[in-house]
């Protein structure tokens, strides 16, 4: 079963993983890969240290070479900087008060 996640972003992220609290994998295709026959996966990992945590991003995309890409490139990066601010603003303001 999917679970939608995300708004704001086109077509909703669906979790592929999730082994809380430690990994949540989405098929997450960002902006203009939305209209693509693209495969978006990111990849969330939370590792504990010893005075908080380490959290790893990973997006990967596949698709044909007539997906062009590499011209997608700056774009898909551009939107994907938006979800990361999106996710870790509730943090940042929780952590603040």
């Amino acid at each position: 079963m999917a679970r939608r996640l995300g708004r704001g972003f086109g077509r909703p992220w669906q979790s592929a993983v999730c082994q809380a609290p430690t990994l949540l994998r989405l098929e997450a295709p960002f902006g203009p890969l939305q209209e693509k026959a693209i495969d978006a996966i990111w990849t969330i990992s939370i590792s504990p240290l010893e005075t908080g945590s380490s959290v790893t991003f990973e997006f990967i995309a596949n698709g044909s070479a007539f997906s062009k890409l590499d011209e997608l490139a700056p774009a898909v990066e551009m939107v994907k900087t938006q979800a990361l601010k999106t996710l870790v603003q509730p943090i940042a303001n929780e952590v603040s008060k």
